[in-house]
């Protein structure tokens, strides 16, 4: 049984997903009013979504948010989803590469990434990346964080979702 205010939205591929109090058409017209489609192009010709519509700022959140309440898809978006798949992921700053998005960090953007990611069927990809990007906070102190560095949550509750992610990609 649900909590009371919750409405959930069902993913075939996932357990549902609470968005508090809204309605899957609420979180849509939520997420589509936060969000300016591709209005932005990068000085490498990449379109992207960006935050909040007014804000100039591109992030890897962003794109995530886009795809995540179906204001995206991979039918809609092809070149932006083969660019998220390909060149982005836990080794992207590393690498140095689309210096004009600002990374996602462990909550709320890369978990977001992995539950698309597997929406999507790329299991070996989520099973990858979760190693890529918690692998080091298991190793460093035994918990998973709300950052990519220890500078803040280094236990952070909602990290556990990835107990989830696991068991649905080994199936």
């Amino acid at each position: 049984m649900k909590p009371a205010g919750f409405a959930t939205a069902t993913s075939p591929a996932l357990p549902s997903i609470s968005l508090r109090g809204r309605t899957r058409s609420s979180a849509r017209s939520y997420a589509t009013s936060r969000l300016s489609t591709g209005s932005r192009i990068s000085p490498m010709g990449c379109i992207w979504f960006r935050d909040n519509a007014k804000h100039p700022d591109v992030t890897e959140t962003c794109q995530y948010y886009a795809f995540f309440h179906g204001i995206a898809t991979t039918n809609t978006h092809p070149e932006l989803w083969k660019r998220l798949t390909d060149e982005f992921g836990p080794e992207r700053k590393a690498k140095g590469l689309y210096k004009e998005a600002w990374p996602a960090n462990a909550f709320i953007g890369s978990l977001m990434r992995l539950i698309v990611l597997k929406r999507e069927g790329c299991d070996a990809q989520v099973s990858r990346e979760i190693r890529g990007y918690y692998h080091k906070m298991a190793e460093t102190t035994g918990t998973l964080w709300e950052h990519d560095r220890p500078k803040a949550s280094c236990n952070h509750g909602f990290a556990s979702y990835l107990a989830i992610l696991l068991d649905a990609t080994n199936k």
